[in-house]
């Protein structure tokens, strides 16, 4: 169970650090410090203003933590315990979730460990 959980926030943490990368070359970056989550139950740092507002559900299978700063900084996380110890199967599942949600617009960006 433990490695499974493991494996989540890896995929997590893939897939925030490709977002940094692909932050780092925008304009709309704007060189935000590290913003450290861990004092939100959360272990991990992402790259957001220092004004973000953080708000973190239990929702039970999952953790949905939403990081906001004004209209131009807005990330969801969802952090839970992952059944298939395959990533690609986890990341191909995600996907396809985001895809039907009625606010999804486009993946920015994507390779085997995860997704923006």
């Amino acid at each position: 169970m433990k490695v499974l959980r493991s494996m989540v926030w890896m995929l997590a943490i893939a897939s925030l650090a490709i977002m940094g990368e692909a932050c780092n070359g925008s304009a709309g970056s704007g060189g935000h410090p590290d913003f450290d989550l861990l004092s939100y139950g959360v272990p991990l740092k992402i790259k957001a203003p220092e004004d973000s507002v953080v708000n973190v559900d239990d929702l039970g299978i999952v953790q949905d933590i939403t990081v906001v700063s004004g209209d131009a900084f807005n990330l969801q996380i969802l952090a839970g315990t992952a059944y298939v110890s395959d990533v690609s199967t986890v990341v191909e599942k995600q996907k396809s979730d985001a895809m039907t949600s009625s606010t999804f617009s486009k993946i920015v960006e994507e390779d085997g460990n995860g997704f923006i």
